[in-house]
């Protein structure tokens, strides 16, 4: 089940929101959620008691919808809507002027959110795995959270202050994480698909909206393969050099190796969130605290690079177009291979059936001449078959198999029927008066066929 934003705004000043949210088998104050969600304006407490005495309030109309909003709220478990290729964006001749903010609103207590989180006893990188799922996409140890939390921020208000919006992916739309690669001086990732909040990951990618394209937004810290020396009193690696490494005593069984370890220096990746195409740039700082001074050249580069993604959906959605266009083709050549297999057995089955009736019925015939054939040899001798005796019963029970074996038993006893009823007589099975349409079979409902046979 799903609704539009327009026509929820047409129902929810048309009736109260009680009938509403009936009508969609949820509760009011759920479909108040929905209407919040797709910025739908809806009347205030009140609104119909005073529409009965006359004094309504004004109906606001329904503002127009931005880039990035969700266009109708889609009932969990249901498929979302299918996404259209966006237009070829049209970018503002100069920054808008938007209030400007010290933080960013996806930033609003998202700390404590990365604070509360757990790090895989195997992952010597030690990223956070917060448990809060709807967080923006920011990968990060918990030494270098503070900086990335900013590094986001600045390039989220970067970005809006030339006119583009920065948010959490709608939910009346599928967009997709691209997989990161996150080591630095790797072409790519192990798995391919870097995620650090369980198997899913964040549950919506961060999306910039240059006007209706959407780019993905992760901001991350680098990891590096160095030298560290396992401190066997601690059962722990420290990086070679560092002041933990020259603090911790000297053993005989300690040695050295390399591993990844996180490093301090922060990226960013955009990527295109849709499925059908690949399209992906990074910026990584080669020392820390550089990566600011790049939100301006980011922000151009997306700028000029959307058209081009506008491009590569084209182009896939062609190639899927001619793909579906094909796959029709070979369905239908399926389907009339499939219909043709079908015909070509059921003629097969047909040609088995009258071969099999026609058997029984020479056989029947054969019975029965076997029978009479008897019969005239115990007459010809002038002698008598006594009653009830034993060649009596078999004769008997042979003409009984050649009754219930003979195809054309079922021809008599319709013709009988169907005689008995013009004759108005008593049918010969059950001694009733049938009317015209009773008692008949399928085949001797319209008289008696022409040729029996």
């Amino acid at each position: 089940m799903s609704v539009s934003r327009e026509k929820l705004y047409e129902e929810v000043w048309a009736e109260p929101m009680t009938k509403v949210a009936e009508r969609y088998d949820v509760s009011s104050n759920f479909l108040a959620r929905v209407c919040e969600q797709l910025n739908v304006p809806r009347p205030s407490r009140g609104h119909w008691a005073q529409v009965k005495v006359g004094r309504a309030e004004k109906q606001p109309s329904l503002p127009a919808a931005r880039p990035g909003d969700e266009r109708e709220w889609v009932r969990d478990g249901e498929r979302p809507r299918a996404m259209a290729v966006p237009r070829p964006p049209v970018l503002p001749r100069r920054p808008q002027k938007i209030e400007r903010l010290a933080r960013h609103p996806l930033l609003a207590g998202a700390l404590d959110h990365f604070l509360h989180s757990r790090v895989s006893a195997y992952d010597d990188e030690k990223y956070l795995r917060p448990y809060k799922r709807n967080l923006l996409d920011v990968v990060s140890s918990k030494e270098s959270l503070k900086r990335a939390l900013d590094a986001a921020s600045a390039l989220f208000l970067t970005l809006e202050g030339r006119g583009h919006r920065v948010i959490l992916a709608p939910s009346d739309a599928h967009y997709s994480r691209m997989g990161l690669i996150h080591r630095d001086g790797e072409k790519k990732s192990s798995d391919d698909n870097y995620r650090y909040g369980g198997r899913g990951g964040p549950a919506k990618p961060t999306l910039v909206f240059i006007d209706t394209v959407a780019i993905g937004l992760t901001v991350f810290e680098l990891s590096e393969e160095v030298e560290v020396r396992y401190i066997g009193g601690e059962s722990k690696y420290a990086r070679v050099g560092s002041r933990e490494e020259r603090a911790a005593p000297r053993r005989s069984h300690d040695w050295t190796t390399r591993q990844w370890l996180v490093s301090g220096r922060l990226g960013v990746h955009a990527y295109a969130p849709y499925s059908a195409i690949r399209w992906e740039r990074y910026w990584r700082e080669g020392k820390p605290g550089e990566l600011p001074a790049m939100f301006s050249a980011i922000a151009k580069e997306l700028e000029s690079q959307a058209p081009a993604i506008v491009t590569l959906l084209e182009q896939a959605a062609r190639e899927a177009e001619e793909c579906q266009r094909k796959w029709e083709i070979e369905r239908r050549e399926m389907e009339r291979k499939e219909a043709e297999r079908r015909r070509v057995e059921r003629e097969a089955q047909r040609e088995k059936e009258i071969v099999e009736t026609i058997s029984k019925w020479r056989m029947a015939r054969d019975v029965r001449a076997y029978v009479a054939e008897v019969h005239a040899l115990v007459k010809e001798a002038d002698l008598k078959i006594t009653e009830g005796a034993g060649a009596d019963q078999e004769l008997k029970w042979a003409l009984g198999y050649a009754d219930q074996i003979d195809p054309l038993m079922t021809w008599r006893n319709d013709i009988e029927k169907v005689k008995a009823k013009h004759a108005n007589k008593p049918c010969s099975e059950c001694g009733k008066v049938h009317g015209p349409e009773e008692g008949t079979s399928a085949s001797a409902k319209n008289g008696p066929p022409s040729d029996p046979r």
